[in-house]
């Protein structure tokens, strides 16, 4: 397997009131990569991360890329249920499920050796890929995509070169690492521009204000963040003192909402330039670069080597200001779905990648976006897929139907609600339901409100 970085080159890493150096990093990377080569027991390609937002996790990404093996980022959230489909679908070798609590890695405790109950990999073409990340549940199953080197540095490099980022830089990603925006944005950039990493946990959002002095202490240059994290960090009293050495602020994940973007600016003096882009993609495919003026309903203009159109249910290409579905063309895409041909054919037509999303382009090239053609909520970046949660739902086992939908936050994106029919006699409390899905769906896909039918 192509390892995505041969030597990671870059300044330092902050992380915990620690300062990690290349040599350092790069020779514990090395230890792991030694140890997986020589412990692994199946010739699986694949190991799961559960990714935190830690020093361990830069250790364990790119410690199994140079052991020969393919990267699965995952949500050390993730719960047993949604777990054991992904472990059905792509049988890793080895799990990398580390405490957060220490920062050095203890083998016999963070590691785990698996022996596939079967080889879903024979057969498949994954002499290019160095990452596969889950995601296009439209049906209720993830599904792998499969990421090239090619694909992942080309949208790395584009990023380097667009947000100026340099030796001088300082970027701090306010997203999880488990998420290819924050995967790419918060440690790829940075370890290919040769700039300093400030590595913040932001599972817990009440903690957002030490995360901000964190960044006045170590002189964030670079933000990356999503819309509610922005949100909450204007919110910050005398906000603009902490972030005074801050020369550019990036938002992804899910649409920037205007009175976000304005709140922002009045309180920082900051404007936020957003982009556009799905894990399938590497996943930019459209950004306001610093030099543009934002245009706030935009999500920017096509971005490095992807190319950009509007299409109709034909596939024909649709003219300046007329809407269809956003298509993308380019090295990033990816190569397609593990095990998945029919869900690949069905989104990769004619070299264009379908998003799934709905939108138009202006005379300038700036796309808006307006809608969905698939069925999918975005909560707080991450996408929860209603036909998945309802399939969930319906392993409980006095749910006899399951209705899940959301409507838009005023903050952006998309709140969780449900409907659930009970099998007669069902028997049970709101609060046991609740702790069911408490204990078997990841936080961000639980439902708001419920209605029991």
């Amino acid at each position: 397997m192509p390892e995505l970085i041969e030597k990671l080159d870059f300044q330092r890493i902050h992380f915990a009131n620690r300062v990690y150096t290349p040599r350092e990093v790069q020779s514990t990377v090395d230890d792991l990569a030694a140890h997986l080569r020589a412990k692994r027991i199946s010739d699986s390609p694949f190991a799961f991360v559960f990714a935190y937002n830690h020093i361990k996790t830069v250790i364990a990404c790119f410690a199994v890329q140079k052991a020969g093996m393919i990267l699965v980022p995952v949500d050390p959230d993730i719960r047993p249920l949604e777990l054991a489909d992904l472990l059905t679908d792509s049988e890793p070798s080895v799990l990398i499920r580390y405490d957060p609590k220490t920062l050095e890695f203890d083998y016999r405790r963070d590691l785990e050796f698996r022996r596939p109950a079967s080889e879903p990999w024979r057969g498949e073409d994954l002499s290019r890929i160095c990452m596969m990340v889950y995601t296009a549940a439209e049906d209720g199953w993830y599904k792998g995509a499969l990421l090239t080197r090619e694909g992942l540095l080309s949208v790395a490099h584009a990023i380097v070169r667009g947000d100026h980022v340099n030796p001088r830089t300082v970027s701090c990603m306010l997203a999880p690492l488990h998420h290819l925006y924050g995967f790419q944005a918060g440690l790829l950039v940075p370890l290919l521009g040769q700039g300093t990493v400030v590595l913040q946990e932001i599972k817990e959002l009440s903690r957002l204000r030490s995360s901000v002095t964190d960044m006045a202490e170590y002189g964030v240059t670079n933000l990356y963040s999503v819309p509610m994290v922005f949100y909450l960090i204007s919110r910050v009293p005398m906000v603009r003192n902490w972030l005074g050495t801050v020369v550019g602020a990036v938002s992804g994940g899910y649409k920037l909402m205007e009175p976000v973007f304005r709140t922002f600016r009045d309180k920082t003096g900051l404007e936020i330039h957003e982009g556009y882009g799905l894990t399938e993609a590497s996943p930019v495919c459209t950004w306001h670069i610093p030099e543009d003026r934002v245009r706030i309903h935009s999500v920017g203009r096509a971005f490095g080597d992807c190319e950009v159109c509007i299409r109709d249910r034909k596939g024909n290409r649709m003219p300046p200001g007329r809407s269809g579905e956003v298509c993308a063309r380019g090295v990033n895409v990816m190569q397609g779905y593990f095990r998945h041909p029919e869900a690949t054919s069905r989104a990769i037509r004619d070299g264009w990648l379908y998003t799934g999303d709905l939108g138009y382009m202006d005379e300038d090239g700036y796309v808006y976006l307006t809608g969905l053609a698939k069925r999918m909520l975005n909560v707080g970046g991450k996408n929860v897929y209603p036909r998945e949660v309802e399939r969930l739902a319906l392993l409980h086992g006095n749910v006899q139907n399951a209705t899940v939908f959301g409507k838009e936050s005023t903050l952006g994106g998309h709140e969780v609600d449900a409907k659930f029919v009970l099998r007669d006699g069902a028997n049970g409390s709101r609060e046991a339901f609740s702790r069911w899905f408490q204990e078997n769906l990841s936080r961000y896909k639980l439902p708001r409100r419920i209605e029991f039918v």
